[in-house]
Protein backbone atom coordinates (compact mmCIF):
# COMPACT_ATOMS: atom_id res chain seq x y z
CA UNK A 1 0.00 0.00 0.00
CA UNK A 2 1.68 3.78 -1.23
CA UNK A 3 2.68 5.41 1.90
CA UNK A 4 0.12 8.54 1.03
CA UNK A 5 -3.02 6.07 1.53
CA UNK A 6 -1.63 4.38 4.43
CA UNK A 7 -1.19 8.07 6.22
CA UNK A 8 -4.86 8.94 4.57
CA UNK A 9 -6.37 5.23 6.15
CA UNK A 10 -4.32 6.29 9.36
CA UNK A 11 -6.00 9.94 9.49
CA UNK A 12 -9.55 8.35 8.83
CA UNK A 13 -9.16 5.84 11.53
CA UNK A 14 -7.88 8.31 14.45
CA UNK A 15 -10.26 10.51 13.74
CA UNK A 16 -12.85 8.18 14.13
CA UNK A 17 -11.94 7.17 17.20
CA UNK A 18 -12.03 10.74 18.22
CA UNK A 19 -15.47 11.45 16.74
CA UNK A 20 -17.27 8.00 18.95
CA UNK A 21 -15.42 9.56 21.84
CA UNK A 22 -12.54 7.31 22.65
CA UNK A 23 -9.44 8.74 24.24
CA UNK A 24 -6.29 8.21 22.49
CA UNK A 25 -2.88 7.07 23.54
CA UNK A 26 0.16 7.73 21.44
CA UNK A 27 2.06 4.82 22.25
CA UNK A 28 -0.93 2.15 21.82
CA UNK A 29 -1.56 4.10 18.61
CA UNK A 30 1.76 3.86 17.26
CA UNK A 31 1.96 -0.08 18.42
CA UNK A 32 -1.75 -0.58 16.51
CA UNK A 33 -0.81 1.03 12.99
CA UNK A 34 3.27 -0.06 13.54
CA UNK A 35 4.58 3.44 13.34
CA UNK A 36 6.54 5.75 15.73
CA UNK A 37 4.58 8.14 18.15
CA UNK A 38 6.00 11.47 16.28
CA UNK A 39 4.00 9.94 13.35
CA UNK A 40 0.92 10.15 15.24
CA UNK A 41 1.60 13.39 16.40
CA UNK A 42 1.81 14.77 13.00
CA UNK A 43 -1.30 12.81 12.60
CA UNK A 44 -3.21 14.49 15.49
CA UNK A 45 -1.53 18.20 14.48
CA UNK A 46 -2.99 17.15 10.99
CA UNK A 47 -6.74 16.45 12.63
CA UNK A 48 -6.15 19.63 14.71
CA UNK A 49 -5.26 21.88 11.62
CA UNK A 50 -8.80 20.04 10.00
CA UNK A 51 -11.10 20.99 12.79
CA UNK A 52 -9.55 24.44 13.21
CA UNK A 53 -10.26 25.15 9.16
CA UNK A 54 -13.94 23.58 10.13
CA UNK A 55 -14.85 26.70 12.79
CA UNK A 56 -13.41 28.91 10.40
CA UNK A 57 -16.01 27.73 7.45
CA UNK A 58 -18.97 26.58 9.01
CA UNK A 59 -18.32 28.37 12.73
CA UNK A 60 -18.87 24.98 14.27
CA UNK A 61 -16.13 24.60 17.16
CA UNK A 62 -14.66 21.18 17.86
CA UNK A 63 -10.88 20.77 18.53
CA UNK A 64 -8.33 17.76 19.61
CA UNK A 65 -7.12 18.72 23.09
CA UNK A 66 -4.72 17.12 25.46
CA UNK A 67 -5.70 15.16 28.66
CA UNK A 68 -3.16 15.82 31.55
CA UNK A 69 -5.08 13.20 33.94
CA UNK A 70 -5.41 10.66 31.70
CA UNK A 71 -2.64 11.29 29.33
CA UNK A 72 -4.52 10.95 26.35
CA UNK A 73 -5.80 13.14 23.38
CA UNK A 74 -10.03 13.39 23.53
CA UNK A 75 -11.88 15.35 21.05
CA UNK A 76 -13.52 18.36 22.25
Amino acid sequence: MPKSTEKAARLLCINEYLRSGKQINLQSLATEFMVSKRTIQRDLDDIKAFYANQIVRDESYKSVYFDNKTNTYRLK
